[in-house]
């Protein structure tokens, strides 16, 4: 009689050891550990009392706050591809540092331009 045991190929040790880990933690989350809790010593639905009360919400978080980034991201792009169309002010235009007082000066209009 052969004592060999089957593992699959897929198998990875880190992921199942990370699992028990994780299940110990919602466990003991749960109140679980107090011998007086209905669910003593049973990790039954655990997890789906972790995605439904913890993971759920902040999943929803995560994907409003995903949306958001993604329309100010649209946005950026679109002013971008704005600026790109607009024509191009010559640096000699906006240079008055060669006008007399006489040249570049203009009327005062209160309240037009203040």
């Amino acid at each position: 009689m052969t004592t060999e045991r089957y593992i699959p190929e897929d198998f990875n040790v880190l992921e199942q050891h990370r699992r028990a880990i994780f299940m110990e933690h919602m466990y003991k989350c749960s109140g679980r550990e107090n011998p007086e809790h209905p669910q003593h010593g049973h990790f039954t639905g655990l997890w789906q009392k972790f995605c439904i009360e913890e993971a759920g919400p902040v999943c929803v978080n995560m994907w409003f706050d995903q949306q958001h980034a993604i329309a100010q991201y649209k946005e950026e792009m679109r002013k971008l591809e704005v600026e790109k169309e607009l024509p191009e002010i010559s640096v000699a235009l906006l240079d008055v540092s060669s006008c007399s007082d006489d040249e570049c000066s203009e009327t005062f209009i209160p309240t037009y331009s203040d």
